[in-house]
């Protein structure tokens, strides 16, 4: 997909509501809006998290709807409490992308420099011109099949889904490498391509500033704590859990690890 210029005038978002507070560690409770029927709501949670939930909604582990700053629907699958750490699938991103900000905005991290990625640094490399910005843009050119397209007939021509190799398969021990490893297909900064676990890439780059960075916040933080200590305190956390795998994936598996508790993540992701 080339890229598109953005438009002149976006709709605006809507603002956070005044009575609402922010930052805090969990989102007041609010009523279901009268323009929703509540009944119908409730019926179709039940179908996915029911004593019998019907099997075309796979496994739900949990559901949090949120309307203007406020919970206003909630449910947990079995073995799923509201302090169960989960996957964050793609709310990841946010996290990564404002740690990222954080990062530029204390001068640790320059997103316009070529990225260090040992695979690319031969001068004949066209990815050795790729950078932080591209990646996280997912404009860097690398060749990536998103698809999750699996056939029922092992010799069908489909194209490999680069994403599950990668996540459960080939790339399972290191998913940095592995997308690391993936050839250039187009110039950076000319072809949009989703490929959302170059974030990994991204997040060996940025292990070493955050691990700084979050040491620097324990040493001087005080009783009030910010949105971004706390950012970097959960960030670190998991860098420090699996650092020994070099596989911190910063676009689809990061997980409620405190002191964000799993609902605070839904605020992450809208932001």
């Amino acid at each position: 997909m080339t890229i598109l210029e953005p438009p002149d005038s976006r709709a605006p978002l809507p603002l956070q509501p005044a009575d609402l507070p922010w930052p805090t560690d969990e989102w007041p409770i609010g009523p279901v809006p009268d323009s929703v029927d509540e009944a119908a709501l409730d019926a179709l949670l039940d179908r996915a998290f029911g004593p019998e939930p019907e099997p075309g909604f796979g496994a739900s582990y949990a559901t949090i709807v949120v309307h203007r700053g406020r919970i206003v629907a909630e449910r947990y699958g079995p073995d799923v409490e509201i302090d169960t750490p989960l996957l964050s699938w793609s709310m990841a991103k946010s996290i990564t992308h404002a740690v990222v900000g954080i990062l530029v905005d204390q001068g640790r991290l320059e997103p316009h420099a070529a990225a260090p990625v040992p695979e690319w640094s031969d001068p004949r490399d066209p990815r050795g011109s790729i950078t932080l910005h591209h990646m996280l843009r997912m404009v860097d050119g690398l060749d990536f099949n998103e698809s999750y397209e699996i056939p029922d007939d092992p010799d069908a021509d489909v194209p490999i889904s680069h994403c599950i190799d990668m996540l459960f398969g080939a790339g399972a021990a290191d998913h940095g490498a592995y997308a690391a490893a993936r050839p250039a297909a187009h110039p950076p900064g000319t072809v949009f391509n989703y490929f959302p676990n170059k974030e990994s890439i991204g997040m060996t780059i940025l292990a070493e500033a955050i691990d700084l960075a979050a040491l620097d916040f324990e040493q001087r933080r005080g009783d009030a704590k910010s949105v971004e200590e706390e950012l970097f305190l959960l960030i670190s956390t998991g860098l420090r859990r699996l650092q020994s795998y070099r596989n911190f994936v910063g676009d689809v598996f990061e997980l409620a690890w405190g002191p964000f508790s799993p609902s605070s993540a839904c605020d992450i992701g809208e932001r």
